[in-house]
C-alpha cells in the first residue's frame, strides 16, 4: 500500500479542493477536542493579559488561530499554511478576527528571529514526519526555535507521537515545560493516549 505523501503540498492543495467541494466553507479539525484544551492550557500558565504575538503552522482549514485571537484580547495572531488555496479560504471565511493569513512554509520560513511568544502546532511536525525529506523535521523544529522569543517563547505542540519519541526529535533545541496525554471523551485511562500535548521553551 502507498504511503499519504502528508509532507507534500500538491497533496494539501488537492485535498483543501476536495474539503472544500464536498463541505463548502466547512473545515476539518486534526485532534478533535485539542483546541478547547490549547486555550485553557495558556490561560493557566498565565502572562499573556495584554495578549501575545502568535503563529499557528500547518493551520490548514482548523479555526484554532481564530479562538486563540478571540480568547486572548489583544494579541496578534498570524495563521499560516504552505498551501496557497487554505490560506485564501481561511482568509474569507475568517479575516476580520485579529488575525493574518501567511502562505509559510514552516521548514523555510522568512520571520525575523524571536519574533513569536507563541507558536502552535497541531498536527503539522506529525505530517512534516511523513513526508520524503528526511531532514525536515529538525529544519521545522530549529525554525520554530528560531522565531520564539528568547525571554518568553513558547511552544505548544500536539502530537500523536508518544513522548519516549518525541523527546529525540527536540534534542538542544528545546526544553519541556509540560506534557500530557489527551484522551478522546469517554476513553479509559488504561488505554494508549489519542495524542499529546507538549509545552516547550527553547533552550
Amino acid at each position: 500500500m502507498k504511503a499519504v505523501p502528508y509532507g507534500s503540498v500538491e497533496y494539501w492543495s488537492s485535498r483543501y479542493d476536495d474539503e472544500e467541494r464536498d463541505k463548502p466553507g466547512g473545515g476539518f479539525e486534526w485532534y478533535p477536542g485539542a483546541d478547547d484544551i490549547v486555550v485553557d492550557l495558556l490561560s493557566k500558565l498565565g502572562g499573556y493579559d495584554d495578549g501575545f504575538e502568535a503563529l499557528e503552522i500547518g493551520s490548514g482549514s482548523s479555526e484554532l488561530a481564530a479562538k486563540l485571537a478571540a480568547s486572548f484580547a489583544g494579541s496578534h495572531v498570524i495563521l499560516s499554511d504552505f498551501a496557497e488555496n487554505v490560506v485564501h479560504r481561511m482568509r474569507e471565511r475568517l479575516g476580520g478576527k485579529d488575525l493574518e493569513f501567511h502562505v509559510v512554509d514552516c521548514c523555510r520560513m522568512a520571520y525575523r528571529d524571536g519574533a513569536f511568544d507563541l507558536v502552535v502546532d497541531k498536527g503539522t511536525l506529525d505530517a512534516v514526519d511523513c513526508g520524503d525529506d528526511d531532514g525536515a523535521r529538525t529544519s521545522c523544529l530549529a525554525e520554530v526555535r528560531r522565531v520564539l522569543s528568547v525571554e518568553k517563547g513558547i511552544y505548544v505542540l500536539v502530537s500523536c507521537r508518544e513522548p519516549s519519541w518525541r523527546r529525540r526529535d527536540f534534542g538542544e533545541l528545546f526544553e519541556e515545560v509540560l506534557v500530557e496525554e489527551i484522551r478522546a471523551e469517554g476513553t479509559a485511562k488504561s488505554c494508549p493516549a489519542d495524542h499529546f500535548l507538549y509545552v516547550l521553551r527553547r533552550k
